[in-house]
């Protein structure tokens, strides 16, 4: 098997990115390993390189070496090809993905990786394209267009920078009006402070926002949240990371919480989805669980 490592330059703010290429060149010297580097060079650049080689046939592994939408790149590259597996190597601000699985201090072990091994897990399917952990409207969108300001700053990380924004998001506490459609014909209307979507568990550097998400379920993780004052939210927020928000008696009648195969968003204006990390401009989406759906492998324990 091929093994290719995707590594995406401006993750992490370009920090460490020699030390990962050393410690990859290493590696796969140590193993005898087939394999080569790829260094993207913009943004949709790794898809665009992953669907050429995963198109060409042979086996082949790819390590998406940067953050999650590195990983959602690597994905919507190389989902389409029976062929191709992928991984993670987390060298991003947030790196939330690798939590969703029992050791996930693994995933930077790249002597671990490389003796991984693939197992199915589930996709969320949108405009022909592929989330692989999180996706979110309202609220975090704001925070996340925030991050993206300050995310150069040598000295913020991932989860300061997230913690950072959501203070300053608060002050205006940004909602979205809507209409969620859920496969079981169920339907909710009104104006919503988040809605978090998930096939994995965590996001935003290490928010547990959908502590009962299994990665090959079948099912996805809804959580609607109905505006709150902004004490309210401050109350809530310390479980919502730690992934106890739903024992927090504080929830009740301010939080739907569903697992579905397939629902539909559609917002009174349009709008911006964060996939992945990553924003993206929507108006009414479609959103589909697709069962394992890819080959990912999990580092060797």
């Amino acid at each position: 098997m091929k093994h290719i490592f995707v590594v995406n330059p401006a993750s992490g703010n370009g920090k460490n990115k020699k030390e990962l290429i050393d410690r990859i060149t290493a590696a796969a010297a140590e193993a005898a390993l087939d394999y080569s580097l790829y260094i993207t060079k913009h943004r949709g650049d790794g898809e665009a390189y992953v669907r050429s080689t995963a198109s060409k046939g042979g086996r082949v592994r790819f390590y998406a070496c940067g953050g999650d939408g590195t990983l959602n790149e690597t994905v919507n590259g190389m989902a389409a090809y029976e062929n191709a597996e992928l991984t993670m190597i987390p060298a991003g601000r947030g790196n939330d993905f690798p939590r969703s699985f029992e050791h996930p201090d693994y995933f930077d072990n790249i002597h671990r990786q490389i003796r991984g091994k693939g197992r199915k897990i589930d996709l969320i399917r949108y405009n022909n394209r592929y989330c692989i952990n999180m996706m979110n409207m309202g609220f975090d969108c704001a925070v996340v267009t925030n991050v993206e300001k300050w995310k150069n700053r040598p000295w913020m990380s991932g989860g300061l920078s997230y913690a950072i924004s959501v203070g300053f998001t608060l002050l205006s506490l940004p909602m979205e009006e809507m209409t969620i459609s859920l496969d079981n014909g169920e339907s909710y209307d009104g104006k919503y402070l988040l809605v978090a979507l998930g096939n994995g568990g965590w996001y935003g550097g290490g928010y547990h926002a959908a502590p009962r998400a299994r990665l090959d379920d079948g099912l996805m993780e809804v959580n609607l949240i109905k505006p709150v004052s902004r004490l309210t939210f401050v109350k809530l927020v310390g479980d919502y990371k730690a992934g106890k928000i739903y024992e927090n008696p504080g929830v009740k009648n301010r939080l739907i919480y569903r697992q579905c195969k397939s629902l539909t968003l559609a917002p009174k204006q349009n709008t911006c989805l964060c996939v992945d990390g990553e924003l993206e401009p929507v108006k009414e989406v479609k959103l589909e669980l697709q069962p394992k759906a890819v080959r990912f492998s999990v580092p060797k324990e």
